[in-house]
């Protein structure tokens, strides 16, 4: 048997996040999805700590393999492994070439870490809004979490924390893979097999409500919900950069993980509350109460790889957003919903309704990855 590396139609997937909640999730549809397929699959892990993330390797081989069988998770899966911090910068354009030296090629990569700067939480706060809006609660970070205020990253350039861990490094990752992503699409025409298009899949939330954005802190150094800005922005870049994308064979999605029990709320919240809360809501009759991470990742999952062919779903990906949900009885389902485009700016002839310019805005993020890359 050939070393998968020596197979030229194995495909390769990158799921930032993935050593723990959703990103493991979906690391884990994607091994189960090679090994039924029979298609060799390399799935790499982009994690910022190691040990964690060959915790989370070996987890991932050896639940498959008692699955399947450690002979096909031999044949048709290899996990990989590359550092990265999606709050350093620099680290972030260190890390894409080592995956372009890695990799030949990219059928997928899905954008799903993710953090909240939690300062402390607000229960008293939290219990009266739940019990008056359940609705509400459920698409919010639930008003008892209090988030830092001007949190900033490590690094020299000191850019917003939850707007470099959400957005930036994964834009970074974007720009400078941009060209393999491009190449892979070319080469699954030539494959055949029915896959078109290489994916890029970005991560929003239900709490990316345009409110909580303002264009002119787009780090959110000044506002109080760092977390739902961030989910606001990807949301507006993907909808300026879809189309652009798709010319170059690029497909450029969203996916809605629903609301689950991870350790994205970087704080003192423990996951037991949560899944306590969840299962209420759930009970209520809420849309998207996944509950376990391996749920809410069916979106992330299904946008990489079980869908062969994006553009018969007959959804303008730019405008479109998959979100995660659960039937009655818990199995995983997909719905779509639209993309809000409350706040974004649009033209009609010469007369302009006001709003974010969305192509200035992605000017601006152009810029600072530049600004990155030339100190890198």
């Amino acid at each position: 048997m050939a070393l998968i590396e020596e197979i030229p139609d194995r495909r390769v997937h990158l799921v930032t996040g993935s050593n723990t909640g959703v990103g493991f999730g979906i690391a884990t549809r994607l091994i189960t999805l090679a090994i039924e397929s029979k298609q060799p699959t390399i799935v790499g892990l982009l994690c910022r700590t190691p040990a964690k993330a060959n915790a989370a390797k070996k987890q991932l081989i050896q639940s498959a393999a008692g699955k399947f069988g450690k002979q096909k998770v031999d044949e048709f899966v290899e996990v990989s492994i590359v550092e990265v911090d999606l709050s350093n910068a620099k680290q972030v354009v260190h890390a894409a070439g080592e995956i372009r030296e890695r990799f030949n090629r990219i059928d997928s990569i899905v954008f799903n870490a993710g953090m909240v700067p939690v300062s402390h939480l607000d229960i008293w706060r939290g219990t009266k809004a739940m019990l008056r809006d359940p609705t509400n609660f459920a698409k919010t970070t639930g008003e008892c979490i209090v988030q830092k205020r001007g949190g900033t990253t490590k690094d020299e350039f000191k850019f917003g924390e939850a707007f470099a861990a959400n957005f930036l490094g994964h834009y970074i990752l974007l720009k400078e893979l941009e060209k393999l992503l491009e190449s892979t699409s070319k080469v699954l025409k030539r494959e055949g097999g029915g896959i078109v298009g290489s994916r890029v899949v970005w991560t929003t939330s239900d709490t990316a409500d345009h409110d909580f954005f303002d264009e002119s802190d787009f780090m959110c150094l000044e506002g109080s919900e760092p977390y739902e800005s961030s989910k606001r922005l990807i949301e507006l870049i993907h909808f300026e950069t879809a189309q652009d994308l798709k010319k170059k064979g690029i497909y450029s999605c969203l996916a809605n993980p629903g609301i689950s029990a991870t350790d994205v709320m970087q704080g003192n919240v423990p996951v037991f509350v949560i899944v306590l809360v969840l299962y209420f809501l759930r009970l209520l009759g809420l849309r998207a109460i996944c509950v376990t991470p391996f749920n809410a990742a069916k979106s992330g999952a299904y946008l990489a790889a079980e869908v062969k062919d994006l553009s018969k779903l007959d959804q303008d990906l730019s405008t479109t957003a998959f979100q995660s949900d659960v039937s009655y009885f818990g199995k995983s389902r997909v719905r779509m919903l639209p993309l809000s485009k409350k706040g974004i700016k649009e033209c009609k002839g010469d007369v302009c309704s006001l709003g974010v310019d969305v192509t200035a805005l992605r000017v601006k993020m152009d810029d600072l990855w530049k600004k990155v890359k030339e100190s890198a």
